[in-house]
């Protein structure tokens, strides 16, 4: 599932490099909108409410998330720049 209309920050293509995250959910807010997701190693995700509907097998605390996302190199938050897919499995 693509994400590319569904930016954080902008919606204009950064041409950052791409990183991905793999780790098992621990926590999800879906009370609220975006979507609250804590990954295990500390990654804060926040999905708008039909993105995160989208994602093929529904996330779940417990399952793994993979998220692959752009930001610059010196970055070191946990927060993603701008989501490009995102897989439950």
């Amino acid at each position: 599932m693509e994400f590319k209309e569904f930016l954080l920050l902008s919606e204009n293509e950064l041409d950052l490099p791409t990183v991905s995250k793999s780790a098992v959910i621990r926590y999800i807010n879906d009370k609220i909108n975006p979507i609250l997701v804590f990954l295990a190693d500390g990654t804060q995700i926040f999905l708008p409410f039909d993105a995160f509907r989208r994602i093929k097998d529904e996330p779940k605390v417990g399952k793994t998330l993979t998220v692959v996302f752009q930001r610059r190199d010196d970055d070191n938050s946990k927060f993603p720049s701008q989501i490009q897919s995102c897989h439950c499995h």
